[in-house]
């Protein structure tokens, strides 16, 4: 008898993803018109998002937000931090469009942690814990020393912790062959800033912020927790599984299995999981609409389109 011919391995000469750039850019314009069938299934939502958008960039025009007994440096923080929502959102609409929801979903993780800022910077009174699992002791205060949380201080401690990342990344470029130069010279120009945000939080909190990927020297999880029940439900649910996709563990969702058990490319996913993630990143774009408003008080009509939108968004497949 003949001997079995061997099935060439995924990636070997023969194999099914033994591709040419061009025969893989053709499987990509055949995919692609699948963009249509995207927009035919999803009209009303991305409509919805389209809409949410507009009604949250026309928001901070709608009064004089240095009018409010809110810091005026917060202000403008806070401003920066909802136009990098608006930009996400943003982001996020156009690549549904394109029924391209796996870099989509690293933008809805990003979004996430803009709401988390947000809140933290506009709300009247925050408190930080750490969460437990002993049902004698559910959560530990986090130590203050000495500080109190007040709007102008949680100023100083975001500020502070943005400017505390930069030196960080700057000692490792002089650490770093290649680029020591580089480092020695952006330390130049980061030791000419102002560093009065870092002087008043203090040393210890600047040691407990400092390499840390929150402003409050907390993981993410325990600072979602701390700004109430639903955001650290939205932690589990969204930043977590959103997270494989930018710790590059999402591999799988880019390769389809064939029948004979080997592997091609998978371009194009479903209208429900683009679906999904707009819907993912509408919620928490209203989140940081609904912050906004908390602090800013953008009168009636305001609240009651937030109202609006929230309902339609739990109607969202109807």
């Amino acid at each position: 008898m003949g001997r079995k011919k061997k099935k060439p391995l995924p990636g070997e000469t023969g194999a099914p993803y033994d591709e040419t750039l061009a025969s893989v850019l053709e499987q990509e314009k055949r995919a692609a018109a699948n963009d249509e069938k995207f927009a035919k299934k999803l009209p009303n939502q991305l409509k919805l998002a389209d809409e949410l958008l507009e009604f949250g960039m026309k928001l901070p025009g709608q009064k004089d937000l240095h009018s409010t007994s809110f810091p005026r440096d917060s202000v403008v923080t806070v401003i920066g931090l909802f136009t990098k929502a608006n930009v996400t959102f943003r982001s996020t609409i156009v690549l549904c469009n394109q029924g391209l929801d796996r870099p989509a979903t690293a933008l809805s993780r990003s979004l996430f942690e803009t709401l988390l800022n947000l809140a933290f910077l506009t709300r009247k009174r925050v408190s930080l814990n750490i969460f437990n699992d002993s049902k004698a002791k559910p959560k530990t205060p986090v130590p203050l020393h000495g500080k109190k949380l007040t709007p102008e201080f949680r100023l100083a401690l975001f500020n502070a912790w943005c400017l505390l990342r930069d030196d960080n990344m700057v000692d490792n470029w002089k650490r770093t062959p290649g680029l020591k130069r580089q480092g020695q010279r952006t330390q130049k120009k980061l030791t000419r800033l102002d560093k009065s945000y870092i002087d008043a939080i203090g040393p210890e909190w600047a040691k407990d912020i400092k390499n840390k990927n929150t402003c409050v020297g907390l993981g993410i999880v325990h600072f979602a927790a701390s700004l109430g029940p639903v955001y650290h439900q939205w932690y589990r649910s969204v930043f977590a599984t959103d997270s494989s996709f930018v710790h590059q563990s999402d591999i799988p969702s880019y390769l389809d299995i064939t029948e004979d058990g080997n592997f091609t490319p998978r371009i194009y996913t479903s209208a429900e999981q683009v679906s999904g993630v707009l819907h993912r990143s509408a919620m928490l774009y209203l989140g940081c609409i609904e912050e906004m408003n908390k602090r800013f008080r953008f009168g009636d009509e305001a609240i009651k389109s937030i109202k609006e939108f929230g309902h339609r968004l739990r109607n969202w497949d109807a």
